[in-house]
């Protein structure tokens, strides 16, 4: 067994999804729709629209009009 493929086990796949949405809205500062990131990423819709939804609610994330989400500077507190 690989080093990897023992470390795998013990990853949260939810959580790789959500670091890697807030990889990808780091480098659009404008931002991106959910069925944008999700073409990008090639995840589920649904799956990015409720990461969003909870990092909308809990202030790392922030939406516009057009439904274009971004990341908030809270992200820096963590820091």
């Amino acid at each position: 067994m690989t080093p990897t493929e023992k470390t795998a086990r013990y990853q949260i796949p939810i959580l790789r999804r959500t670091l890697t949405i807030q990889e990808l809205l780091a480098s659009h500062p404008e931002g991106l729709s959910v069925p944008d990131m999700a073409r990008r990423l090639g995840y589920p819709k649904n799956s990015v629209y409720r990461i969003c939804m909870t990092l909308l609610e809990t202030g790392y994330m922030q939406c516009d009009d057009q439904k274009r989400y971004s990341m908030t500077h809270k992200i820096l507190a963590l820091g």
